[in-house]
C-alpha cells in the first residue's frame, strides 16, 4: 500500500515528517490501551515459565533488570500522552462524516465509501496528518 500526498497542497509536510506521522497514527490504538507497566507483565510471563521456583524478590529483580535492558535499549517504546492528545485533537478538527473512513485508510488501506468525492476524503485526510504534525509541535 502506498503512502503519500498530492504535491500541490496546502497542508504539504517533508516527506519524513508525513511518514512519521502516518506511523504515529497506525500506532495510535496501541498508544491509546498501553498502560506502561512493563515489569508486571514480565513477572506475570517469568513466573508462569518458572512455575514457582524463584522467590518473590528474584521474581521481582529479574523482571525489573530485563524491563531497564529494554526500555534503554529502545526495543520498548512507551507512548507520550501528547501523541495520544495529538491524534484526538486532529480528529475533531475533521468532520465527523469523515473520520472513520480516514483513520480506516491510513490503518489498513480500506477504501473511502460511496457519499462524497474520494477527492474530499484525500484533501480531509491531509489535513488530519497535517494537524497531528501541527498538534505535537513538529510543523
Amino acid at each position: 500500500m502506498k503512502v503519500y500526498q498530492a504535491k500541490k497542497n496546502p497542508y504539504r509536510l517533508p516527506n519524513y515528517l508525513y511518514m512519521r506521522m502516518v506511523y504515529v497514527i497506525r500506532d495510535y490504538e496501541r498508544m491509546k490501551n498501553a498502560d506502561g507497566d512493563i515489569e508486571s507483565d514480565l513477572r506475570d510471563a517469568i513466573g508462569h515459565s518458572l512455575n514457582g521456583y524463584v522467590s518473590v524478590n528474584q521474581l521481582d529483580n529479574i523482571a525489573e533488570s530485563i524491563s531497564e535492558k529494554l526500555i534503554s535499549s529502545g526495543f520498548i517504546f512507551f507512548p507520550n500522552e501528547t501523541e495520544v492528545e495529538a491524534v484526538e485533537k486532529a480528529m475533531d478538527k475533521i468532520p465527523e462524516f469523515y473520520r472513520e473512513p480516514i483513520y480506516n485508510n491510513i490503518i489498513s488501506g480500506d477504501r473511502y465509501p460511496t457519499g462524497a468525492d474520494e477527492r474530499t476524503f484525500r484533501r480531509y485526510k491531509q489535513k488530519f496528518i497535517y494537524y497531528v504534525a501541527k498538534y505535537l509541535n513538529k510543523r
